[in-house]
């Protein structure tokens, strides 16, 4: 992807790392509201190089940068930040203007936008899928250059794979989320267990569980055949055996004896080995929860996203139990689920770059990380936040957590620029198996010759 530069973006690069320090200089600790005085008489000089300009270049911000300029953002529901939002116009100036559209509108208004060189949304949210095909076309504005040598060291390895492009980072990350276990810290203590560590071992004390009365069943799988979630769970299986979904030549495998086995464990063990309930070819990410909260599974297999709602009374019976533990797997396989993510991403052709620079910069910052992680439970970009006590004392299982995110697999690396359909294709496909429509093997060969075909007509 070629960088998108208009002229003089690089040097004010210089204006928004000043504008930047600024702002989350001026927030009050990590959680207080900025008090209004009753001026503001802000004045920085800083001097720095350039990457187009071989002399040192002198920038002097006074009071609010940005006052008059408007910018517009583009998200969806889950992911607003009103308050963040207005902190960021109360220390700017600047107005932002916040859409939000449903998910399923999103990509489409997005692709309407940039197709035909809108310079609107200024922001827009990134979800991690659709990076190599918004990258693909051209849509992605580079913002390595906004980050410090030093800030780049702290990135999580894995949040910046997800948001790269061709060796570029594209976007500022502000919510990362891996698929991890959630388990019953009580029902597996009393019974002498720990959290199982291998698929025999789930299998095994999840029988014993249900022998002894404890549970109804092990766990629940959100299989259901109408959500992403159903192909996500098979992949994790898929992953955690050692499975690799594309050879060398970049030719679809998975339906090899990696993937039959993992589609034929998930099918066992509903019908067979009965430790999963039957429902869960008829449940999705929330309602395979709810038997998990009311102390009637041991194990839950989610998106770290949902875990907060398990500590919620209103809603959850376990709050003092729900724990997270790695994603049991084989020894010796490097993943074992998926990673997702939520990033702003500049569009290239804004024509108020410096702003939406600076905005994206803000939310994402490590103090308003933290803040974000108190707040909504959302795991930050930076390393050093989960080394914080302010972060331990929020979360005290982020070492879990870190461990998982290092066994995560980033969509991206499928390199497919038509992402949501290579899922929904494979989803449609290997639900068949669990319905009984098809074998397992059926399933998958149906599955890998749809994606060969599809490969054919789109390329990657």
């Amino acid at each position: 992807m070629s960088e998108i530069k208009p002229k003089g973006i690089s040097t004010s690069l210089v204006a928004v790392a000043v504008i930047v320090a600024l702002i989350i200089g001026a927030v009050i600790g990590y959680f207080a509201k900025p008090t209004p005085p009753a001026e503001v008489k802000t004045e920085t000089v800083i001097k720095t190089e350039t990457k187009t300009i071989e002399k040192t270049v002198t920038k002097t911000v006074v009071g609010k940068p940005f006052e008059g300029i408007t910018i517009t953002v583009l998200t969806t529901a889950p992911c607003v930040t009103a308050e963040l939002d207005k902190e960021f116009e109360y220390l700017t100036g600047a107005k932002v203007e916040v859409t939000t559209v449903a998910w399923p509108d999103l990509h489409p208004k997005l692709v309407t936008a940039l197709a035909s060189k809108s310079p609107h949304p200024d922001v827009f949210i990134m979800p991690d899928e659709w990076v190599y095909e918004f990258g693909k076309a051209g849509w992605l504005l580079p913002v390595d250059e906004y980050l410090t040598p030093e800030e780049k060291a702290d990135l999580l390895p894995i949040a910046v794979e997800m948001y790269s492009y061709e060796g570029h980072l594209t976007s500022f990350v502000f919510l990362i989320m891996p698929h991890i276990m959630f388990y019953n810290e009580k029902i597996l203590s009393d019974a002498g267990f720990r959290p199982a560590t291998t698929w025999d071992e789930f299998v095994a004390q999840c029988k014993t569980l249900q022998e002894k009365g404890v549970v109804t069943y092990g766990i629940t799988w959100p299989l259901l055949s109408g959500d992403d979630i159903s192909f996500e769970c098979w992949a994790s299986q898929f992953l955690s055996r050692g499975g690799s979904f594309f050879d060398e030549k970049g030719e679809p495998i998975f339906n090899n004896e990696i993937g039959v086995e993992a589609l034929q464990f998930l099918i066992d063990s509903i019908y067979t080995l009965k430790i999963a309930s039957p429902t869960s070819v008829e449940v999705e990410k929330m309602a395979c929860l709810h038997p998990f909260m009311a102390g009637e599974n041991a194990y839950n297999w989610n998106w770290q996203f949902m875990y907060p709602i398990t500590k919620d009374p209103s809603t959850s019976k376990i709050v003092e139990y729900s724990k997270y533990c790695l994603i049991p797997s084989k020894p010796g396989a490097k993943y074992t689920g998926f990673i997702a993510g939520g990033a702003y991403s500049i569009n290239p052709y804004s024509k108020n770059k410096e702003v939406a620079i600076a905005y994206a910069k803000f939310i994402t910052s490590k103090e308003n990380s933290l803040k974000l992680l108190k707040e909504k439970g959302w795991l930050p970009w930076w390393g050093s936040v989960y080394e914080m006590p302010e972060a331990k004392e929020i979360e005290p299982q982020l070492p879990i957590i870190l461990e998982q995110l290092k066994k995560s697999f980033a969509r991206g690396w499928f390199r497919i620029s038509w992402y949501a359909e290579f899922a929904e294709t494979i989803r449609l496909e290997i639900s068949k198996a669990w319905l009984k429509e098809k074998t397992a093997k059926e399933a998958l060969d149906s599955a890998v010759s749809a994606i060969k075909e599809k490969l054919k007509e789109y390329g990657r």
